[in-house]
């Protein structure tokens, strides 16, 4: 899936994580939805501590900005950096995975060589 922001377009795909150590099936069984909801909560808190960090070590977090990440205005319509668009439980073998971990090496590389391609031609 393409989205665009402003000027920008980004694949979710580039924000694919894999997750493991999940909380035991007999927690959330039949509430998959359940399961989902406490896993975005979790990495929503991960995601804005590691901004808050970044923030800090960059001399830019002010208690505006700590308000800001925690208490978001609600009546406003904009996306936040630490949005998770979806979280989708798969069940996958280790063989299928590293099938496509490599298919991940082979497009990286493959857009390497075309910024190589295109840098050679200008």
């Amino acid at each position: 899936m393409i989205i665009k922001y402003g000027n920008s377009r980004i694949k979710t795909s580039d924000f694919t994580i894999r997750v493991s150590n999940l909380p035991s099936d007999i927690e959330f069984v039949g509430e998959p939805e359940v399961l989902k909801a406490c896993l975005e909560l979790h990495f929503l808190d991960i995601i804005k501590q590691q901004l808050k960090k970044e923030m800090l070590e960059d001399g830019d977090l002010t208690k505006a900005a700590t308000q800001a990440i925690d208490e978001p205005d609600q009546n406003v319509l904009q996306a936040y950096p630490w949005e998770v668009v979806n979280i989708e439980l798969m069940n996958y073998d280790k063989e299928y995975l590293d099938y496509i971990d490599k298919l991940t090496q082979v497009k990286d590389s493959y857009y390497q060589n075309q910024i190589k391609i295109r840098r050679s031609r200008e």
